[in-house]
C-alpha cells in the first residue's frame, strides 16, 4: 500500500482502475466528422474540467414498429475521439512558418497578428485581382465547411466541390437516377431478403448500422459479399463472390444477361421505370427527338413505340403505362421533318444484343473468375427476392467506376429491385439537413426569418416549374442547381455578378490544377493515361467548354491565378492524386507586378466590416499570387510570407488547419510522382 498525493492512498490497480468510474459531470455530445451519416448521440463525462471519458446513449428510438431501433450508435473511433483534444498534436495557436518549407520551424503568433495577414492577404487579392482570385478547398468536415463556405460566398470567391477532390461521389448512380444517393435510411435493410455487400467492407465502415445486416440475417435474409480480397465483412457472409478487381462491370452485365435470357426480368418494371422502351435511330445511335421529327421542339422530347397503333410521344412527367403498352423489341420506320425515313429501335433491343453478343456467363468467366453457375445462381435469387445492394466510396475512385456502378444498377433494374422496401442501392447520404441550409440563408434568428428563406425557395421552384410544367419539385431544385447548364440557359445573364463571371460558386477543382498546377501536362501524357481514347485530353477539355457543359463553373480561368487558398478541415496536399509533387513545385503563372492601391472607399468600408482587425491602409505584408514560380504555397498552416523586389510582392497566403483542427504531420506523397489526378467527368486514369 502505498500512499498518493495529500489525502489518497491507493491499494493496487484496482483502485486505479475504479477511480476512472468518477465524474464531476455529464453532458451530451456528438463527433461532427465525416462518418456518414455519423453524429452518433454520446454521453460525454467530465472530470476536474476535462473530457474524462465517452459512451454510446444508446437513446435513439425504433422509427418503424417491427424493425429493430438503431442503437447503440458508435464506434471505437467516436469513444476515443476525446483523445485528440489532449493529444500532442493538436494545434492550439495560430503559427507561422519561420524555415524552409517542409523543415517544420514555427513560430507562435498572436491571434490578431494572424487575422490580420490574412485579412490583409484578402482585402489585397479583391483589389487587385478580384474576388475569384480567392479559393477554398472544401471538405467533407461539416462543422468546418459550412461555414468557411459561408464566408467564401458572402465575399464571392471560389469554393471547389469536394466530391471532385475525393472522389467521394457516386457518379454512377447520379448518372443513372438524376440524384446524388437514392438513399433509403440504414433500418431498412433489415426488410431485404438479399443483401449484396459490393465495392464496400461495412464491418469496418458502417459500424453503427451493421447491426441491421445482422439482425437481416435473423430475419431470413441471406448476405452475399462481392469482393477480391478476403476482408472482415466476409467473415459474416453467407457467401463470398471473388470477383477479380474492377471487373463488376462485366460481372453485374452478366447477372442481367441471365435475367433477359432466362425470362425471369421484371418487364413491366423495366418498361415504366427505365428508358428501355425509348425508340433509338440506328444511323446515329441516338434517342429519337422531337426536332427529329418536326425540325423544331424540346430535346427531351423523346418517344416510345405502341404495338397496334405507332409512334407515340413519351409522357416527360408520368412514365407509368396507364391504359397502353410499348414494345421493347423490333424495329420501326418513321419519317424525319426533311421527308426521309430511318430506322429505331427501342434501347432494349440494343442492350440485349451487346449483352448476348459480350456477357453471357461463359464469357463473363475469363474476365472475372466467377464461375457460370455463381452467375446464374445469384441473377435467379436477384429476381425473386427483395434486394439491397449496399456499396461504398470505392469504385467511384477507380477509372470507369461510374460504369461499374450503372451496371450494378442496371442488374437492379432488370429485377424491379428500388423503389420499395428492402431494395434499392446506398453509398452514403450526407448534408440533406434542411436546417443547415436554412440557417446559412436566413437574414436573422427567430421563425419568421425562416418562413421568409422558406416562401422565398418556393417562389424560386414555381418559376422554374413555369418552364416546363411537367417538371416536379425535385426536376425544379436540380435545374436550379444546374443553373447556366440546364433549362436555365436562357436566364444566364441574371446570374452572373461584375464582370459577367459568376462569383460565390462552387467549380471543380480540376479546372484549376488544369490551369494554374501543371496537370494540363500530366493529364496530356498518352501513356499514363488510357491509351485507346482515340483523342487527346484536351481535345475533349475543349470540346466540353466549347459545347458550354460547364459553364458557370469553369472557373477559374485561364487569366485568373488564385491568389489566396483557404484550406479548412482537410488535407490537400494528401488527397490531391500527385499533390506534393504537382501543386508545390509547379509554376502557376508568371511573376507580376502589382499596384499598391487603396480599395473604392465603399468597398474599403464594407470590408473594414468583414476584417474589423485589418488596416488597407497601412498593410504591411504585400502578397502576391501564391501559385507563383520559386516560392512554394504553404498549405499546412495559417500565415504569410513575404518578400519584396521592388513592386513586386511574391509572398504567398494560405490560410490552412489540418483535419479536426490538426496539422495532419507531413503529407504523404503518390506512389507514382508523374501520375495525374483522376476524375470521372474528365474520364482519366492514372499511369
Amino acid at each position: 500500500m502505498r500512499e498518493y498525493g495529500e489525502d489518497r492512498v491507493y491499494s493496487g490497480w484496482q483502485d486505479l482502475y475504479r477511480d476512472r468510474w468518477k465524474w464531476d459531470a455529464v453532458y451530451w455530445g456528438t463527433h461532427c466528422v465525416d462518418c456518414y451519416p455519423g453524429n452518433c448521440p454520446m454521453r460525454v463525462y467530465v472530470r476536474n474540467g476535462l473530457v474524462w471519458r465517452e459512451e454510446q446513449s444508446g437513446t435513439v428510438g425504433s422509427v418503424e414498429s417491427g424493425v429493430p431501433d438503431w442503437n447503440p450508435m458508435g464506434c471505437m473511433q467516436g469513444v476515443s475521439w476525446s483523445q485528440s483534444l489532449y493529444g500532442p498534436d493538436r494545434v492550439l495557436y495560430p503559427l507561422k512558418r519561420a524555415g524552409e518549407r517542409g523543415e517544420g520551424k514555427w513560430n507562435r503568433i498572436s491571434w490578431d497578428q494572424a487575422l490580420s495577414e490574412i485579412a490583409d492577404g484578402l482585402i489585397d487579392a479583391i483589389q487587385e485581382s478580384g474576388p475569384r482570385s480567392i479559393m477554398h478547398e472544401g471538405s467533407p468536415e461539416v462543422v468546418t465547411a459550412v461555414p468557411t463556405s459561408r464566408f467564401i460566398e458572402a465575399i464571392g470567391g471560389l469554393g471547389t466541390d469536394v466530391n471532385g477532390s475525393i472522389n467521394d461521389f457516386t457518379i454512377g448512380m447520379y448518372e443513372t437516377f438524376g440524384k446524388f444517393s437514392p438513399e433509403s435510411s440504414s433500418d431498412d435493410w433489415f426488410h431485404s431478403e438479399l443483401v449484396l455487400l459490393w465495392h464496400t467492407n461495412v464491418v469496418y465502415t458502417r459500424i453503427p448500422f451493421y447491426h441491421f445486416i445482422a439482425e437481416a440475417r435473423y430475419n431470413g435474409a441471406e448476405v452475399v459479399n462481392i469482393s477480391p480480397d478476403i476482408n472482415p465483412t466476409h467473415l459474416h457472409a453467407d457467401i463470398q463472390i471473388p470477383v477479380k478487381g474492377t471487373s463488376d462491370a462485366a460481372f453485374a452485365l452478366s447477372l442481367v444477361q441471365v435475367m433477359f435470357a432466362e425470362n425471369i426480368a421484371d418487364w413491366k418494371f423495366l418498361k415504366e421505370q427505365t428508358d428501355f422502351s425509348l425508340l433509338v435511330r440506328k444511323d446515329t445511335r441516338r434517342y429519337l427527338r422531337q426536332p427529329d421529327l418536326d425540325g423544331a421542339g424540346r430535346e427531351d422530347q423523346l418517344y416510345q413505340w405502341e404495338p397496334g397503333s405507332g409512334l407515340r410521344p413519351a409522357s416527360r412527367g408520368d412514365l407509368r403505362l396507364s391504359g397502353f403498352d410499348v414494345a421493347l423489341e423490333g424495329e420501326f420506320e418513321v419519317v424525319l421533318a426533311d421527308g426521309s425515313s430511318v430506322t429505331v429501335t427501342p434501347v432494349f433491343e440494343l442492350l440485349r444484343a451487346k449483352l448476348d453478343s459480350e456477357f453471357t456467363p461463359e464469357k463473363q468467366q475469363p474476365v472475372t473468375g466467377v464461375h457460370p453457375d455463381v452467375v446464374r445462381d445469384l441473377a435467379r435469387k436477384m429476381t425473386s427476392r427483395r434486394t439491397n445492394v449496399i456499396t461504398g466510396a470505392n469504385a467511384c475512385k477507380m477509372y470507369h467506376g461510374d460504369l461499374m456502378e450503372r451496371a450494378i444498377c442496371l442488374a437492379l433494374a432488370a429485377s424491379g429491385n428500388w423503389g420499395k422496401k428492402g431494395t434499392g442501392i446506398r453509398g452514403w447520404s450526407a448534408g440533406l439537413h434542411d436546417g443547415m441550409g436554412l440557417a446559412m440563408a436566413k437574414p436573422g434568428p427567430g421563425a419568421a426569418n425562416t418562413e421568409i428563406v422558406l416562401a422565398a425557395r418556393d417562389a424560386a421552384i414555381a418559376m422554374v416549374k413555369q418552364l416546363d410544367p411537367t417538371m416536379t419539385t425535385e426536376m425544379a431544385v436540380r435545374e436550379m442547381g444546374r443553373g447556366p447548364r440546364g433549362a436555365l440557359r436562357e436566364f444566364a445573364s441574371m446570374l452572373d455578378r461584375g464582370a459577367g463571371k459568376v462569383t460565390g460558386a462552387s467549380v471543380p477543382p480540376a479546372f484549376g490544377w488544369y490551369r494554374h498546377a501543371g496537370y494540363d501536362k500530366r493529364w496530356n501524357v498518352r501513356e499514363w493515361g488510357d491509351e485507346s481514347l482515340p483523342r487527346t485530353f484536351d481535345q475533349y477539355f475543349n470540346e466540353a467548354l466549347e459545347r458550354g457543359w460547364w459553364d458557370g463553373v469553369d472557373g477559374p480561368a485561364a487569366d485568373e491565378p488564385p491568389r489566396v487558398l483557404i484550406e479548412c478541415g482537410g488535407n490537400t496536399l494528401r488527397r490531391t492524386r500527385g499533390g506534393k509533387n504537382a501543386l508545390l513545385p509547379n509554376p502557376l503563372g508568371e511573376t507580376q507586378t502589382h499596384r499598391h492601391d487603396r480599395l473604392p472607399d465603399e468597398r474599403d468600408g464594407a470590408l473594414r466590416r468583414l476584417f474589423p482587425s485589418s488596416r488597407p491602409a497601412l498593410r504591411k505584408n504585400r502578397f502576391r499570387p501564391p501559385w507563383r514560380p520559386r516560392l512554394e504555397p504553404d498549405v499546412l498552416r495559417s500565415g504569410s510570407e513575404t518578400r519584396r523586389r521592388g513592386k513586386e510582392r511574391v509572398g504567398p497566403l494560405f490560410g490552412a488547419l489540418g483535419e479536426n483542427g490538426r496539422t495532419g504531420g507531413s503529407p504523404r506523397d503518390s506512389r507514382n510522382p508523374g501520375c495525374p489526378w483522376q476524375h470521372q467527368a474528365l474520364r482519366r486514369s492514372c499511369g
